[in-house]
This record gives structure tokens, C-alpha cells and sequence, in this order.
């Protein structure tokens, strides 16, 4: 289904919610009916026993159980199914209690709440949610969730803008570096036969993939990613964050 809505519950706090819902038209994911439907899918979510409790980072969702073995969500997904009248599927679903100094926080892009919805939660295409915690805390609780909570929205919006696929460049799995560097390796085969010319040295092939490579996980690791909505003032990612006081402890892209 290429279609959906996504939505957040509150931020400020060490837990979090989230839902991501998946149709077949945006004209039906631009209704009230979905959008409704979605906000009250969110609700429910805390109190569903369906739901996987997620406690750390990567967070679990277990989409395909939250309306399968609860009967009020059950009774909500039907109402919404005949309303719509389309294919519905929960994509993702989040009910997430973090370290007890953590702050969720999040973003959520291209809002589609109609001024009649909008006293519910927030839905819109695409959005994302993140884990902020402080490299020290100053003592002041007010303070530390303030600065959490801004860093943390700025970040959320960099990764609905540039995508990462992990947090740390620890983070990128063996296989997959392993798939990236036979794909740089025979592209750069493909050039030299391409070329007409003498083959690079074995050694000096694995030195140049071995670049490719470093600035391939550079680009998809976030905290080696160039920090695109900290204003004028750019910089990498972890570095902008530590010169906050703050560090990222997880995030998600839905």
C-alpha cells in the first residue's frame, strides 16, 4: 500500500507513542474518516496488551498483532474498513518507555489534521521521533527537557530531510558492509573494462573501495551526517549535539 498516514503521541516525557497506517489512495488517507480513525488507533495503544513494549533501542513493533487480538481496536479497525472502503494495515506501532531521564521527542511532516480533528493528535505523511538524553544533567530538570526537547525536534526534522539508516557508524551491520564494498568493487571493474586500460593494482582497488566504502556509511550513520536543520550554524551531527550537552539515544523514521 503506498499510501498512509503517521501519527505521534506526546513528547516531553521518557515514554512514547506512535502509530503508522498504510492505504491504498491518498484521497483516503486525506480524509477525516482515516484521520479520525488513526488519532483513535493512538489512544488505544497504550493500554493494548497487543503491543510490544519497547524499552531500547532499535524499538520493537509487532504491527500485525495490534488489531488481530484486541477487541477494541478490532471494533474500531471495522468501522473505519467499511467507512473508507479500502485496504487498511498498520505498518508500524510503538508504545516505547525509555531511560527515566530520556525525552522522546519528534517531528511530523506535511500535518493533514483538518481543523475539526485537531484537538486529537496530530497526522501527517511522514515524521519522525528520537530519544534524547543530556551528557550531564545541570541539575535542573525544567532546564534539561527544554534543551532536549529543542535539540531533539531539530534532529527529528534532519532525519525526515536525510534519512538515516543508523544511529552510529557501529551500528551498520557486517553483511551489509560487506554487500556495499562488492558493489563498489564491481563497479569499479566496470569502469577499468569500460576504460580500455590496464587494471589498477589488487591492493590500490581495495584503497579506493575502502574510501567509498567509509563515505558511503558516513552518509546513511546520523551522527556522521552534516546536521541540515541546525541553521547556519551546520555541522556533523554528534559534534553539534556534545557542544549542546545532549546525545541522541535512538530514533525512528516512519
Amino acid at each position: 500500500m503506498g499510501e498512509g498516514v503517521v501519527s505521534f503521541g506526546p513528547s516531553g516525557s521518557s515514554t512514547f507513542t506512535c502509530i503508522s497506517l498504510g492505504c491504498e489512495t491518498d484521497f483516503a488517507a486525506k480524509s477525516d474518516t482515516f484521520i479520525s480513525f488513526t488519532q483513535n488507533l493512538l489512544s488505544h495503544l497504550p493500554a493494548s496488551p497487543s503491543v510490544s513494549k519497547s524499552a531500547a533501542y532499535p524499538y520493537t513493533s509487532n504491527p500485525t498483532s495490534v488489531v488481530e487480538s484486541d477487541p477494541a481496536m478490532k471494533s474500531l479497525w471495522d468501522e473505519a474498513t467499511l467507512a473508507v472502503r479500502e485496504n487498511m494495515t498498520v505498518r508500524q506501532a510503538y508504545v516505547i518507555s525509555g531511560k527515566d531521564d530520556s525525552c522522546f521527542t519528534s517531528y511530523l511532516h506535511n500535518n493533514l489534521t483538518p481543523p475539526s480533528l485537531s484537538s486529537g493528535w496530530a497526522v501527517g505523511k511522514t515524521g519522525a521521533f528520537v530519544e534524547m538524553g543530556m551528557l550531564e544533567s545541570t541539575g535542573d530538570k525544567g532546564k534539561d527537557s527544554a534543551v532536549m526537547e529543542a535539540e531533539g525536534r531539530k534532529l527529528a526534522m534532519h532525519i525526515v530531510a536525510m534519512k538515516p539508516g543508523y544511529l552510529d557508524v557501529d551500528d551498520v551491520p557486517a553483511e551489509k558492509r560487506e554487500e556495499e564494498r562488492k558493489i563498489f568493487l564491481d563497479q569499479l571493474e566496470e569502469e577499468e573494462k569500460a576504460s580500455g586500460k590496464k587494471g589498477k593494482p589488487a591492493d590500490i582497488k581495495e584503497k579506493i573501495v575502502k574510501g567509498k566504502l567509509g563515505k558511503w556509511i558516513k552518509g546513511i550513520a546520523l551522527m556522521e551526517q552534516e546536521h541540515v536543520a541546525n541553521g547556519e550554524e551546520g555541522g556533523v551531527v554528534g559534534k553539534v549535539l556534545k557542544g549542546k550537552g545532549v546525545e541522541c539515544r535512538g530514533f525512528k523514521l516512519l
